[in-house]
C-alpha cells in the first residue's frame, strides 16, 4: 500500500503495510475505544500507530496534518494515536489533525485569503415526534409504507427526544 504525502516543499510516497493488515488494526483500535479498560487507562493504539504513523514520522514536521482516510481508518480518532516523533505523547499534543472527505474536496476549496460567500445554513427546532403540533399528516399514497411515525422512529433509533424550542430563537439571533 502506498501513501502519498504532499506539502508545499515536497511530494513523496511512503510504503505502508497491506490494506487488510491496516484494516484489522483499525478495527482493533475501534474495539478498544468501545470498551473501558478495568483500570480506566487510555486505550493503547501502538499497533495501529506503528502501521500508519511510524512510516511517515519524518514527514510529520508541520503543526497541521491533513488526512483523507479510507475504510476503517475513517473512524479512528488519529488525534488519540501515539505520536511517533515524541514518545509518550499523543498526536493531538503536537498536531492539529484535520480529516477531509477527499483531496479533491480540498483542491476545490477557495485559496487562502480569497473572498468567500457569507452563507450560513442553520437547522434549529427540529421535529422529533409525530405528536409535535407542527406535524400535519395528510393522506398520501405511501402513507402505509412510510408514515411520519415510522420515519421518525427509524431516524432516532428508539431515543425519546424532546423538542428544543429555544433553538429557533438562537438560530434567529444568528
Amino acid at each position: 500500500c502506498q501513501l502519498p504525502i504532499s506539502s508545499r516543499e515536497r511530494i513523496a510516497a511512503v510504503a505502508l503495510a497491506d490494506r487488510e493488515t491496516i484494516e484489522t488494526a483499525a478495527r482493533d483500535a475501534l474495539a478498544d475505544l468501545s470498551t473501558l479498560a478495568p483500570d480506566g487507562a487510555a486505550p493503547n493504539h501502538t499497533a495501529l500507530a506503528k502501521l500508519v504513523l511510524e512510516p511517515v514520522a519524518p514527514y510529520l514536521d508541520k503543526p497541521r496534518v491533513l488526512l483523507a482516510l479510507d475504510g476503517g481508518l475513517q473512524y479512528v480518532p488519529f488525534a488519540a494515536l501515539p505520536n511517533p516523533a515524541a514518545v509518550g505523547t499523543r498526536m493531538i499534543a503536537a498536531h492539529d489533525i484535520v480529516a477531509v472527505p477527499s483531496l479533491a474536496a480540498v483542491a476545490a476549496l477557495p485559496a487562502r485569503g480569497a473572498a468567500r460567500p457569507k452563507t450560513l445554513a442553520i437547522f434549529a427546532d427540529p421535529v422529533l415526534s409525530a405528536a409535535d403540533p407542527r406535524v400535519r399528516v395528510e393522506p398520501v399514497a405511501l402513507a402505509a409504507v412510510a408514515t411520519p411515525n415510522t420515519l421518525l422512529e427509524r431516524s432516532s433509533v428508539g431515543l425519546a427526544l424532546e423538542r428544543l424550542p429555544a433553538t429557533s430563537y438562537e438560530a434567529q439571533a444568528l
